[in-house]
Order: C-alpha cells, then sequence, then structure tokens
C-alpha cells in the first residue's frame, strides 16, 4: 500500500504544492522550502497509508462521489438553467430524468465498491 500510494502521489505534487505557494506563501520560494514541502507532503502519504491500510476503499468512495457530479450532473443541469426553452419542454424533461438516474446509479456504485 505504502508502495502504490509513493508511486501515485508524484503525479499530484506539482498541483498541491503550486497551490500551497499561492494561498499560504504567497510569493516564490526558495530551494528548501521546496524540498520541504514535497518531503512533508510525500511523508505524510506514506504515514496515513502506512496507519489506514485501506484507504484506496476510501479514495475509491471520494472519487465516485466527486466524479459523478462532474460528469453527470454539472453538465446535466447547466443546459438545463442556460438553454432559452421553458422548464416543461420535454427535452429538459428527460434530461432532468435521464440525469438523476445517471447519479443515482453512480452514487450507489461509489457505496457499493466499498462493501
Amino acid at each position: 500500500m505504502v508502495f502504490n500510494l509513493l508511486t501515485c502521489m508524484p503525479t499530484s505534487v506539482h498541483p498541491w504544492r503550486r497551490e500551497i505557494y499561492v494561498s499560504f506563501l504567497k510569493r516564490k520560494s526558495s530551494n528548501i522550502e521546496h524540498f520541504l514541502i514535497t518531503f512533508s507532503g510525500m511523508a505524510a502519504t506514506a504515514f496515513i497509508a502506512t496507519i489506514y491500510p485501506h484507504v484506496i476503499s476510501a479514495f475509491s468512495m471520494l472519487g465516485g462521489f466527486c466524479a459523478v457530479p462532474i460528469v453527470i450532473v454539472y453538465p446535466g443541469y447547466i443546459y438545463v438553467v442556460l438553454s432559452d426553452e421553458p422548464w416543461t419542454d420535454p427535452k429538459k424533461l428527460t434530461l432532468i430524468v435521464i440525469t438523476t438516474i445517471l447519479s443515482l446509479m453512480g452514487f450507489m456504485a461509489a457505496v457499493l465498491s466499498v462493501l
């Protein structure tokens, strides 16, 4: 588990490190700060993977609950809100029903992935 997270984590290091620079430091960092932030992030990942060995289950459930709104809910409902047709238009009602059914299926799959 630790090996899995330590090999997958470097793909996400640059975005969260950049956010730390922008949000907290509000300036360019030195080489030692760059090293310390990266090392602390990797150490925290290894610590979490060691303490909680089933973290992949939590990540899969979290991914399911985050992916469903981004992929299914937001595009469907944004189309419904931004289109010029009335709410009672059959195309809109069909889209709302299909989006709701797919969302429920996605959320159930996220919950069942843990079980």
